[in-house]
């Protein structure tokens, strides 16, 4: 799907692995929140609230999420701190590592 969507709309220089897959899988993401709360029930409020009350929520494409703030000391916004580098291979993503626990590298290097 990203890579469709990135055919149809994106330019045709982006990198099938680069910063866009995280704003795509931001999207697909509110787009499966918007569809959990129907027409009639979304509002900001509504939609924020089903937000922070995300725990082990999967996602699109990605680690699942919890959004009580406390996933990153100092960075509440962050709800997925784990990450993967991946590598394009035709039309898919394919992960070159495990999931990285980004707070655990932060809190190494604080120390």
């Amino acid at each position: 799907m990203y890579f469709a969507a990135i055919a149809k709309y994106g330019d045709p220089q982006l990198s099938g692995a680069s910063a866009a897959t995280i704003s795509f899988r931001d999207v697909m993401n509110i787009w499966m929140l918007m569809t959990e709360l129907g027409a009639d029930g979304i509002d900001r409020g509504s939609l924020i609230d089903l937000v922070r009350q995300a725990e082990g929520r999967p996602q699109f494409y990605g680690h699942d999420y919890t959004c009580d703030g406390q996933q990153i000391p100092d960075l509440p916004s962050i709800c997925a701190p784990q990450q993967v580098i991946v590598k394009r291979s035709g039309d898919a993503m394919v992960p070159e590592t495990e999931w990285i626990d980004v707070p655990q590298i932060l809190a190494d290097t604080q120390s």
